[in-house]
């Protein structure tokens, strides 16, 4: 039908054809009333219809189930001017209206002019591409009650007067779902979406803006009232974005853009808080925050969110309510101020990261200010600042906690700090996380006022002036902070203190962690620990809190830094395996103990100052360098039982050392002494090197300090240091020094009996006592003697012991007995000289002498009568020589060295030539090995106990030589007469001295030049028992130039000092001359000599010089007998002695054989 049709006439049609569809007509429409009570009726209006009403009512109104209206292209338009609650689409009581493509306007500035209502169970309304707008006051774009239903698709929603919301879904079951639409509003007190009451609104891919003032852009609100966007733009210029007030937001994709916060959870009274479900969404205030958990059990569930908050005091999520939480993941926070403020609620942060840039901003903050919790966590988040006074994360307040794990921390700002933890038992923990600040006065960690804080396996580093790395600062009395710095923990400050401590005291318990203080960026200087004071103002009052208890409680932990004690007391414990590197320093407050177990390392690295040492591990001095020398620890007290590493430049008295200064206190225990040689050359001492000094009335016990067996050059035998020659004894008292001070000493000087532990007097056992039993004598082992075997108690320091001297009588039986008096071996002023030395001069003698011999030991003598005509021809001869030499000693200490020395030279005649009727000149080339051992002994007094021990070192050579000689016989038959010889050799020589200091190889070469001459004759007359003897004067001059390498061992290098010398023989051979070819086989000979050097054999160690004492002079004799064995055959042996000064001797044997042809 191409009419219009009233309303009076579509309800008779709908009461009289309840089965017929009513079948509409483009046109011009009036006010559409659908509400056949029976139900079942639907009118499709005409595509492009018109409807317009300003009256009552809607301009299309459907009521009942199974009623509905359907329109393509529908204009409807309601209401007038001043109209008043003219709606355009109502649906009722189970009606339905479905639209497309239309528009909805209501014009009417009065109130609840809504564009569509739905109400009631069942009636629904559908709006496919339909442009909605209102002018009224609190006329809503699309509005659902009571279990009404509104379906939105495409299109839009315009608002223009106040109080109106674009979709309102009031009551259980109530649903607008909206997908595609726009939403815009300047009104004020207006919104996007307002839901209630348990109502539902759904939002996909709506784009909402929000441009009037108004308290939120939308509102779920109530218990069981929800909203959930999907991929929705929402834009609020004024207010909030979206508040879950009791009720529920679920977002998923899409954004929120809000001058106040982006979203609230806040209630109704008596109400659980809100509960927001955020995800892959950006969050932005420009005013506010991005979240805002605002009331008790309100709750937010973000994954991979973002947010921005603008304002200068906004922060991205503030958790005011009582036991509100946050759930986070992946969640990326952009703020001004505070990126998470926790303040009575629970936030747990996975990943993600949180960035502030303000000034005084925070990235984390929890501060409990009501309920019973304020608690932050992170696990693998990223916490960034930048501005000046800004924190990382912060806790304040009993009940405030942040914990981080595997996180990381930058600021960057001047006086900004990583970690803050603030207030009683308020809490700091991370666990694997990374802490880093730069800036001046930017500290790694601050805390404060009964706060806990616990770092495991997290790293803490500062850069910047000032900039320290834990800060723990207390502004009253008996107040206590505690950190716990464990399993693997780093502090590292690149220019101010790695621990601070200002005010009350402070517990600091490190296991497993690693501290490490720099200064300008270098380790030199840095401080370890720092203690002062500090001054709180109060009412226009400042007072100053002093630093008071600092408990340093270290195991298993390296730390690097000076320990300065401006204020309080400051107790360091080191245990398992600890190293502390630093000086200790009282200056103002205290440094009143250091611990170190046995197994840790205190580092000296300057001078340091406290109250009591307890080492029972290793103090070690730091070798001195360009940064700072020699160290000197004072101490009041010192309990023994470890190691002292200590560096001494040794030489004399003057030497430079570390030091160990008792200050008024005392020692226990046994303490090892580890000297490390600093460059020093050794020397000889007259008081000693001080290691131990006592002022103020200090005491050492007799006990308190041995020798280590790591010092350089130690030598286990006696217990001393070898330092080029000199072997160095460590001495309570040194030699006439202070009594309780301990020395290094070279030179050994007799002490004295305390007078007040005098020696026990002697009581008569009850028998008599034999007078004449000499003290036994001590058997020398063969190798380093125990240090405990004392000498025979009496010697003569000059000359032999005699061993049947008896000790002096006993008095009478019954009574005390006075002690011998006994005068300690060596005598006053003994100086302790290393037996290297004299290995290293026994090898040098036993190379000079070596190959050194004279004609008669390389040829041996014609065996022919007086008359035998016949004429040598040449000769091949060999010779083999054993010797023993003993007696050689050093001028310095007392050193004895023993020779032994195997040779063997072959040679033979090369030029055999007549010189007149009966002489010859022989010319021959010779070559020759030797090898020989040389053993040194050196008496090294033991300190303290005036008795002595041998130590002992070992020389090997291994020569071998080359050279030629001439030799002329004025008779080559008798050999009586003139005769003169000359040899010229050079030897190669393979060296090695051994001691227990360790072994050394050097190799050596000597050239030796010999020029001898005699006149053999028959001084008797023929015929005569002793007409066939000859006398044969001899006289020898030699020469020896010896070079050798330097031979170095632990704490010594030794330097041949020059080995030229010039030997002078003069002696006298006697043998028969045989009468008759028959009778001169065989010719015993006895030759006697007297030997003169002028060699100083010498040995440069360091900057001092040893020298033997020269075999000036001494007697020789040889015995021995020469033989033929057919007629080219010849065989010579001998014995021989040899006795000179300084008690000198050597015994030897030789055998020579010569062929003739």
């Amino acid at each position: 039908m191409n009419q219009h049709l009233t309303p009076i006439m579509i309800g008779i049609l709908a009461a009289t054809l309840p089965a017929y569809p009513v079948v509409g007509v483009a046109a011009e429409l009036g006010q559409v009333d659908v509400s056949d009570p029976t139900g079942g009726t639907q009118m499709t209006l005409e595509s492009g219809a018109t409807v317009t009403h300003a009256g009552a009512g809607a301009a299309i109104t459907v009521s009942g189930a199974g009623n509905k209206v359907i329109g393509d292209g529908i204009r409807i338009t309601a209401g007038g001017a001043g109209g008043q609650n003219t709606p355009g689409v109502k649906a009722s009581q189970g009606g339905a209206v479905e639209l497309s493509n239309g528009s909805v306007q209501t014009v009417g500035t009065g109130y609840y002019a809504y564009g569509l209502h739905a109400t009631g169970a069942g009636s629904s309304i559908s709006a496919v591409n339909t442009e909605i707008s209102t002018a009224g006051l609190y006329s809503h774009g699309a509005y659902t009650q009571s279990g009404g239903k509104v379906t939105l698709k495409g299109g839009s929603i315009s608002l223009t007067n106040n109080g109106s919301t674009g979709l309102r879904a009031e009551g259980a079951n109530s649903l607008i779902t909206a997908e595609s639409v726009d939403i815009t509003t300047a009104a004020n007190n207006s919104a996007a979406v307002y839901v209630d009451n348990g109502g539902r609104v759904e939002l996909t891919g709506v784009n909402a803006s929000v441009r009037g003032n108004t308290i939120a852009a939308m509102t779920a609100r109530g218990a069981g009232s929800t909203l959930s966007l999907k991929d929705t733009h929402l834009t609020a210029v004024s207010g909030r974005g979206i508040d879950a007030e009791s009720g529920s937001l679920v977002m998923t994709g899409g954004s929120v853009t809000a001058y106040g916060d982006a979203i609230m959870a806040n209630r109704l009274y008596g109400v659980q808080g809100g509960a927001v479900e955020v995800s892959d969404a950006t969050l932005s205030s420009s005013n506010g925050y991005g979240i805002n958990l605002n009331a008790d059990g309100a709750s937010a569930k973000l994954r991979n969110v973002s947010i921005l908050a603008e304002r200068s005091w906004g922060a991205g999520i503030w958790l005011i309510g009582v036991d509100s939480e946050l759930d986070a993941v992946d969640l990326h926070i952009d703020s001004q101020s505070l990126g998470i403020d926790n303040r009575r609620g629970r936030a747990v942060l996975r990943g993600g990261s949180i960035t502030t840039r303000g000034n005084n901003a925070y990235g984390l903050y929890a501060s409990r200010e009501g309920g019973t919790q304020a608690t932050i966590e992170t696990y693998g988040t990223r916490i960034q600042t930048s501005g000046t006074g800004s924190v990382g994360a912060l806790a304040r307040v009993s009940g405030a906690s942040i914990s981080l794990t595997d996180s990381t921390v930058d600021t960057e700002g001047a006086k900004a700090h990583g970690l803050f933890s603030s207030g009683t038992n308020s809490k700091v923990s991370a666990t694997g996380t990374v802490v880093r600040t730069r800036g001046a006065d930017a500290t790694g960690l601050a805390m404060s006022n009964r706060t806990i804080v616990m770092l495991d396996s997290t790293q803490l580093s500062t850069e910047g002036a000032d900039a320290y790395g834990i800060w723990s600062y207390v502004t009253g009395d008996d107040i206590t902070n505690t950190l716990f710095l464990t399993n693997g923990s780093r502090v590292d400050t690149q220019d101010a203190a790695a621990l601070l401590v200002t005010g009350g005291n402070h517990d600091f318990t490190l296991r497993d962690a690693h501290v490490t203080a720099r200064q300008g960026g270098v380790e030199d200087g840095g401080l370890l620990l720092h203690s002062r004071a500090v001054d709180v103002t109060s009412g226009g009052t400042t007072t100053t809190i002093e630093a008071g208890q600092v408990n340093l409680d270290a195991a298993g932990s390296t730390l690097t830094g000076d320990v300065l004690a401006d204020s309080g007391v400051v107790d360091i414990s080191l245990k398992d395996a600890s190293v502390l590197t630093g000086a200790l320093i009282s200056r103002g407050g205290r440094v009143n103990s250091l611990g170190v177990d046995a197994t840790s390392t205190w580092n000296v690295r300057g001078n340091s100052s406290f109250g009591v040492l307890n080492n029972a591990g290793t103090v070690r001095f730091v070798a001195p360098d360009a940064h700072a020398g020699f160290k000197t620890v004072t101490v009041n007290d010192y309990a023994g039982g470890g190691t002292l590493v200590m560096n001494t430049r040794l030489g004399d008295d003057s030497s430079l050392t570390d030091k160990l200064v008792i200050d008024g206190g005392s020692t226990s225990g046994t303490t090892a002494m580890c000297i490390i040689n600093a460059g020093g050359a050794g020397g000889q001492t007259t008081q000693g090197i001080r290691l131990v000094e006592t002022i103020n009335g200090g005491t050492t016990t007799a006990d308190a300090f041995r020798l280590d067996a790591g010092s350089t050059g130690y030598r286990g035998s006696a217990g001393t240091i070898a330092i080029n020659g000199y072997d160095y004894s460590l001495v309570r008292g040194g030699a006439n020094g202070v009594a309780s001070d301990w020395y290094l000493t070279s030179v050994y000087t007799p002490g004295e009996v305390d007078p007040e532990t005098p020696e026990p007097p002697i009581t008569d056992p009850g028998g008599e006592v034999d007078p004449g039993t000499p003290e036994p004598p001590i058997t020398d082992p063969g190798g380093g003697v125990d240090p405990e075997t004392p000498e025979p108690p009496i010697t003569d320091p000059g000359g032999e012991v005699d061993p049947g001297t008896p000790e002096p009588p006993v008095t009478e039986p019954g009574g005390p007995v006075t002690p011998p008096e006994i005068t300690p071996p060596g005598g006053e002023g003994y100086v302790n000289v290393s037996p290297e030395s004299g290995a290293y001069l026994g090898n040098q003698l036993a190379a000079t002498r070596m190959f050194m011999h004279s004609l008669h030991d390389r040829a041996v003598g014609r065996i022919t009568s007086a008359d035998d005509a016949d004429r040598a021809g040449n000769a091949l001869w060999a010779r083999v020589k054993g010797s023993h030499d003993s007696g050689l000693r050093l001028t310095q200490g007392k050193v004895d060295v023993d020779t032994d020395s195997y040779v063997m030279q072959l040679g033979g005649d090369v030029l055999h030539a007549r010189a007149g009727q009966d002489g010859v000149i022989l010319a021959g080339v010779m070559a020759g090995y030797g090898d020989a051992r040389a053993n040194s002994t050196s008496r090294l007094m033991v300190p303290g106990s005036n008795t002595s021990v041998n130590a002992r070192a070992r020389g090997k050579v291994t020569g071998y030589s080359v050279g030629v000689y001439a030799t002329a016989y004025a008779n080559d038959v008798t050999r009586l007469g003139a005769y003169a010889d000359s040899t010229l050799q050079y030897a190669r020589y393979s060296n090695q001295i051994s001691s227990e200091l360790g072994s050394a190889r050097y190799h050596a070469n000597a050239w030796m030049a010999s020029v001898e001459a005699g006149y053999a004759v028959q001084p008797f007359a023929p015929g005569s028992a002793l007409a066939a003897v000859v006398v044969e004067p001899q006289v020898q001059v030699a020469y020896t130039r010896y070079d050798a390498e330097d031979a170095t061992l632990p704490g010594m290098k030794l330097e041949s000092g020059g080995a030229d010398s010039v030997t002078t023989r003069v002696g006298a051979r006697v043998y028969p001359l045989g009468k008759s070819e028959a009778s001169a086989t065989v010719r015993p000979f006895l030759e006697a000599n007297w030997l003169h050097n002028t060699g100083a054999p010498r040995v440069e160690i360091g900057d001092g010089r040893f020298s033997a004492k020269p075999l000036r002079d001494a007697a020789e004799l040889k015995l021995g007998a020469e033989g033929r064995i057919g007629k080219s055959l010849y065989l010579a042996g001998q014995v021989s002695g040899l006795a000179g000064n300084g008690d000198q001797r050597g015994v030897g044997g030789m055998l020579n054989v010569t062929y003739r042809w």
